[in-house]
């Protein structure tokens, strides 16, 4: 009975207060000492005593979930910049010299059951404010559902127009997008755009689709009164093996049409859009080739525009190029070039429009209409991109101004980049 009654009251004492378990341990001693209790049903005992609770239930909205992810990346950089005036007789424009944060953003994605899915990316490089505080605004925000067919997608996002431009930044083999992307491709015509975004493919054939509804407003969050067209997107890829060198090959086009352009379209680095074009539409194309293989990459794409002027404005076709060529001497170095050109056919652009960070002091209110480009760079592979440095130097020439301005720009930048 002695027996019973000791073993009773231990492993209730152990299953009651498993915190105080030297102490347990002390009385289980004691009690094999003095032979009440043998030293297996001691064993016994603290085995059962350490058994894991019973899991605490969930709400019944958590059941929907299956999982969630967090993503994110940094890129932080030096930059040096100086500009010659050459033809104009004004000064050189201010050189451009420091480090700053070109990208951070978090990526928060919500799996659900049955292919749904939630995404919220913050970005935190936005503009100054005017006080001198940094910005933030949202790089995607939606809602998503994936099954075999392909992906629907409601909300915030980038619009699949420029390659170089919505391509993913963290897989840039340059530093900086080129004066043609940032113009054609950018917070211009393409960038973010809000609504209805669909992604698809057709089985076993390496054809690829996709197209877009959403408001003409770049970077809007909501509707306005100022400009109630929509906007289409529509794109189309085939990808294939080379039958020779077995290198991976995609061939592309991109295209879009805006309507009822605002002044939403309109930055300090390039003339108004709207009032060049009378708020008038553009039409955009956008065809490219790239090639793949085991250690060198081309990439190759023409960006161009139809812009229909309205209320009696003029046309305009506005036209760039980028070609890219990388090659991995070992698993950790790649050198880069790019060739790049562009011809804004009218609309001009600023020395900041076609070459990033720029000073735009000197010459004052200056538009250029032909901008070309010569990069050279190398990447360097730490943990693939996830942890890279690079290094590039981009020799831009802006030329054919109203003022006879030419522009000579070097931009040296160093950018490490961590992403997770």
């Amino acid at each position: 009975m002695k027996k019973l009654t000791a073993l009773l009251i231990t492993a209730a004492a152990l299953c009651g207060a498993s915190a105080a378990h030297a102490q347990d341990k002390a009385t289980l001693d004691l009690l094999v000492k003095k032979g009440l209790i043998t030293q297996v049903e001691a064993d016994e005992i603290v085995a059962a005593s350490a058994k894991p609770k019973e899991p605490v239930p969930v709400r019944a909205v958590d059941s929907y979930v299956s999982a969630i992810t967090l993503n994110g990346f940094v890129q932080g950089r030096y930059t040096s910049i100086h500009q010659n005036e050459k033809k104009s007789g004004a000064s050189d424009p201010s050189a451009t010299n420091g480090f700053g944060i070109r990208r951070a953003t978090l990526l928060f994605n919500a799996h659900l059951k049955e292919g749904w899915s939630l995404s919220l990316a913050p970005e935190f490089d936005g503009p100054t404010a005017a006080n001198g505080t940094q910005t933030f605004y949202l790089h995607r925000a939606g809602v998503q559902h994936t099954s075999s067919a392909g992906s629907a997608f409601a909300g915030l996002k980038h619009v699949t127009f420029g390659y170089e431009e919505y391509n993913l930044p963290t897989a840039y083999d340059v530093v900086e997008r080129s004066a043609a992307s940032m113009l054609m491709a950018s917070n211009n015509f393409a960038g973010r755009h809000i609504g209805l975004f669909w992604d698809g493919k057709i089985k076993d054939t390496g054809f690829t689709y996709g197209a877009a509804f959403t408001n003409a407003s770049v970077n809007s969050y909501a509707p306005t009164r100022a400009n109630n067209e929509p906007a289409l997107w529509a794109n189309a890829a085939y990808k294939f093996d080379c039958p020779v060198t077995g290198a991976k090959a995609t061939v592309g086009i991109n295209t879009g049409y805006m309507a009822e352009l605002t002044n939403y379209n309109t930055t300090a680095n390039n003339e108004n859009l709207y009032t060049k074009l009378g708020g008038g539409s553009i039409l955009g194309l956008n065809p490219y080739f790239t090639l793949a293989g085991e250690k060198a990459t081309f990439r190759s794409e023409i960006i161009g525009w139809v812009a229909n002027g309205d209320h009696g404005a003029q046309d305009y076709a506005p036209l760039g190029y980028n070609l890219a060529l990388a090659y991995k001497v070992t698993e950790s170095i790649e050198p880069v070039v790019r060739f790049s050109q562009l011809n804004t056919n009218g609309i001009g652009v600023t020395n900041a429009g076609a070459v990033f960070n720029a000073d735009t002091t000197n010459p004052a209110g200056t538009f250029y209409n032909d901008v070309w480009s010569i990069y050279g760079g190398v990447n360097y592979y730490i943990l693939e991109n996830h942890l890279k440095l690079q290094f590039g130097y981009d020799f831009s020439q802006l030329t054919d101004s109203a003022v006879g301005s030419q522009i000579d720009a070097h931009a040296l930048r160093a950018q490490l980049q961590v992403m997770f």
